[in-house]
Formats: structure tokens, C-alpha cells, sequence
């Protein structure tokens, strides 16, 4: 069955573009939220790189075609994009985005081996996945897809174990001070450096620049009915 996250995300699109294999994931709560997030993707391509989208391709699942075509076509032709249709497992080569899809549902079924976190924080596994993917070479690219992407080099030093405990305090020597609250790593903010990061007491998310993480301690994480089994939907 479908989890909608704690945010009220429901389902998800990507955006891979096939020359870098760099992916953009856009989290959505209803199925017509499609066609926005793919204006905000476009303005994004022109704002880095001065350029427009040239060509779109859209890989579906089989019953999803003809909906998400009605659902996208008038904004495709409104931007003079040229656009064809694939359906997922019906032709001979997979796509880039099914490819990346393929890649991020991996990736969160290993981060949620070992993580207290419900299930239902999937948004932020999902976010986290496709960021740390874009620093990951692929066998297409020599390069990372972040670098051709964006054009330089990023440091990897600030990853951490996705759902490792969190401090947000400083340190009293050599040792984490247990007594401050703990929380969990959910993710990076976008628009500044740090982490969001998950307060169990309040159920809250905030931003902090911590750098006290217990990566390497585990516990195990206990699962409701409700959580059991979850499918990730998606567009690509």
C-alpha cells in the first residue's frame, strides 16, 4: 500500500537529464501537481544554465500513459518542447529515469535496514537518496553528475549516515553530551549548509549545523501494521 508521509507527500516525480544522469526529485501530495513541477524544473534549467529544456521524455508505467499525457501535454506544447512517450518495461532499453528511479527505491530500502524512523519520513529518505546519488559516478558518466551538472567539484565531508542519532550540542571533550536532546538526521537543506534533523520529543524538524553524529550505533527500529509494506509512486 501507499504511505503518504507525515509532510502529506503522496507521490513523487523525476527529472533526469540523460547527458549527466543528474536527477531532480519533486515531491507532490496530488497527482496534478505534475505539471508544476515541471515549470519549476524548466526555470531551474534556465536560471543554471542559461538554455531551455530541448526535448522531454516521459517514462510510464502502462496505465499511467494516457492520463499523464493529457495531464502534461498542454504545458509541453505551450513550451514548444518537443516530447515522446516510453512505457516502463515495454521497451528493449531502460531510460535514464527509470534507471535513477530504480537507483533511489534501492538506495531507501538499505537506509531503512537499520533506522527508528517511520516509514512515513520516505520524503526525506527520497530527497537524501537522490542527493547522494548525484555525487555517485554511474557506469555512463566519467565524472560525478553533480560536477557536469553544476560545473565544479563538491566536498562530500558533511554526509552522514542517513537516521544516525544527532546531538545538537557541542561536545565536552572527546565525548557527545548524552544529556542534551536526542534527534535524527533526515536530510541537507537546500538553500544553506547544515541538516534537518528530527526532534522525537516534539515531533519537530529544524535546521542545525551539529556535527555530532553517532553514525556507527543502531537500534532497532519497531514497525505498526500501518508501515509494514509501502510502495514508493512515481513519475519519471
Amino acid at each position: 500500500m501507499e504511505v503518504v508521509s507525515y509532510s502529506k507527500h503522496a507521490l513523487f516525480v523525476t527529472f533526469v537529464d540523460e547527458y549527466s544522469d543528474f536527477g531532480q526529485v519533486y515531491l507532490l501530495k496530488k497527482y496534478d501537481e505534475v505539471p508544476d513541477a515541471f515549470h519549476q524544473f524548466d526555470r531551474k534549467v534556465q536560471i543554471q544554465h542559461d538554455t531551455k529544456v530541448k526535448k522531454f521524455k516521459i517514462e510510464v508505467e502502462l496505465g499511467d500513459v494516457d492520463s499523464l499525457r493529457d495531464l502534461l501535454r498542454p504545458t509541453l506544447v505551450n513550451l514548444a518542447i518537443p516530447y515522446e512517450y516510453a512505457t516502463i518495461y515495454e521497451h528493449s532499453r531502460i531510460g535514464a529515469a527509470e534507471r535513477y528511479n530504480i537507483r533511489l527505491k534501492h538506495s531507501i530500502e538499505l537506509m531503512y535496514k537499520e533506522t527508528l524512523l517511520s516509514k512515513r519520513y520516505w520524503d526525506y529518505a527520497l530527497k537524501t537518496a537522490s542527493y547522494i546519488l548525484n555525487f555517485t559516478p554511474s557506469d555512463k558518466v566519467t565524472s560525478t553528475p553533480f560536477q557536469m551538472w553544476i560545473g565544479y567539484v563538491e566536498s562530500l565531508e558533511h554526509l552522514k549516515v542517513w537516521g544516525c542519532e544527532v546531538y545538537p550540542c557541542k561536545k565536552e571533550g572527546d565525548e557527545v553530551d548524552r544529556n542534551s536532546e536526542k534527534c535524527f538526521l533526515l536530510g541537507y537543506p537546500k538553500e544553506e549548509k547544515g541538516y534537518i534533523l528530527y526532534r522525537q520529543s516534539t515531533n519537530t524538524t529544524f535546521i542545525s549545523r551539529s556535527r555530532d553524529f553517532l553514525e556507527d550505533e543502531r537500534e532497532v527500529r519497531q514497525e505498526n501494521d500501518e508501515e509494514r509494506a509501502y510502495d514508493l509512486y512515481c513519475f519519471s
